[in-house]
Formats: structure tokens, sequence, C-alpha cells
């Protein structure tokens, strides 16, 4: 079962504002079409975004600059996901964050019913430490 998916991505000139920089509406587009994949691979179902908790930008993005996005699922619900994503850039070859976020995605038929998900396997100690930060980070979702 695989939790994870790295795109990488060319910033084009069509991506670019006039300022030659890849705007973050256009990055969270990126990271939620990530995220989708990333739960569409996890739970081999059709999936929608639910919510989309804190997204940082430290470092801006210039255009023929080369991004990965790496999305994580992190946590499982009944049937939502909870997905870590990351945009990276490389400068003398090391990776660079230059975004990250979190997303929930749902599980759906056809119809836009929720469906079921199978439950995360949570190995380590990190990977029980981020379902419990998923846990954290859904909740205060709900509270706004």
């Amino acid at each position: 079962m695989n939790r994870s998916i790295t795109v990488p991505m060319l910033v084009s000139p069509a991506l670019a504002n006039k300022a030659g920089i890849f705007p973050g509406s256009e990055i969270l587009k990126f990271m939620g079409v990530t995220a989708g994949m990333a739960g569409f691979r996890y739970c081999k179902k059709r999936v929608v975004t639910a919510m989309v908790g804190p997204v940082s930008f430290p470092k801006s993005v210039s255009l023929g600059e080369l991004v990965y996005c790496t999305a994580d699922v992190i946590y499982t619900g009944t049937t939502s996901m909870g997905i870590q994503v990351r945009l990276e850039i490389e400068k003398d070859d090391s990776p660079i964050v230059v975004a990250q976020g979190f997303w929930v995605m749902v599980a759906v038929d056809a119809d836009g019913h929720p469906q079921t998900v199978e439950s995360l396997p949570l190995e380590n100690e990190e990977q029980k430490w981020l379902s419990v930060k998923a846990i954290t980070i859904i909740k205060t979702l709900r509270g706004i």
C-alpha cells in the first residue's frame, strides 16, 4: 500500500506571474492535486478535498525552477485521510522547502457518498507522531 507520491514540475512561463514568481494560488493548486494523487494511490478510490489546513510559504519559487511536490498520507479516519504536503526545490544538491501544508481528503463513490478507507498501519514512532499531529490539525480545522 503506497502512502506517498512525489511529482516534479518545471515552473514555466504559463505558471509564473509577471514578476517571474510561481504564485501561491498556483502552488496551492499543485499541492492539492498532489494530495489527491496520494489519497487515490492509498485508497484506490475517488477522493475529494474536505479541508485544507495550515499552509506556509517560507521561500518563493522563480520561473525556470524545478519543484518537487511530495504528499504523504499520515492519518486515516473512517472515510478520510490526512495528507502532509511539501514543495521543495534543489539548491546546491540540497532540498529546500518552499511550501508545506495539510490536506484532508475523503474517499467517495461515483455519487459523492463517503466510502471507507483502510486503516493506515503505523509502523514506527515517527508515523505515530505524525498521526497524532494530523488528528490535532483536523480538530483545529473543525473548530474554525
